[in-house]
Order: C-alpha cells, then sequence, then structure tokens
C-alpha cells in the first residue's frame, strides 16, 4: 500500500549553535551518513530513509538555532523542497 512501508521512525527537536559555521559542519556531517537531509535558509531541517528490509520510514525534523534564534541564510539551503501546509486535522 506504501511501497511496503508500514512503521515509521520520527525524531525532532531543536539544535543550538554559537555561530552559522558550526550549524553549517553539523549539517555538511549529518549529509555524509546514511540519511539525505535537507535544510532551509530559516534551519529548518529534514531527513529521510527508507529501511525496505525493515518495512520502515526513518525521518529527522530539527529546527536550527544560532545563539538561541533563527537563522535568516544558511549556504547550501534548499528552500524551495521543503514546504509547510496546514494540517487537514483540527
Amino acid at each position: 500500500m506504501h511501497d511496503g512501508i508500514t512503521r515509521a521512525v520520527v525524531e525532532e527537536g531543536r539544535q543550538h549553535f554559537r555561530s552559522v559555521e558550526e550549524a553549517l559542519s553539523w549539517l555538511r556531517s549529518r549529509n555524509r551518513n546514511w540519511m539525505d537531509y535537507v535544510y532551509r535558509d530559516d534551519g529548518l531541517v529534514v531527513g529521510w530513509k527508507r529501511v525496505p528490509s525493515r518495512r520502515q520510514l526513518n525521518v529527522e525534523v530539527w529546527q536550527v538555532l544560532i545563539q538561541g534564534s533563527k537563522p535568516s541564510k544558511l549556504d547550501g539551503s534548499a528552500n524551495d523542497r521543503i514546504r509547510i501546509s496546514a494540517s487537514a486535522f483540527p
């Protein structure tokens, strides 16, 4: 029904950094791991990986903060690849 995926493993949270450079270093290190990640200029990060052998979808959602605030520009961002829409549920 969903290409064999029957469960989701989801992790979310905030990642705090002292500088944009520190945040970008963390983002680059994440992309070298097994999961695919994209992020926006405002620090919203989404990662995903299908694991067909476990019939599983792994998803990570992070908000990057620089000195407690959302960034305004992150090199390598893909703003058009992450969209947020209102939920169909009340």
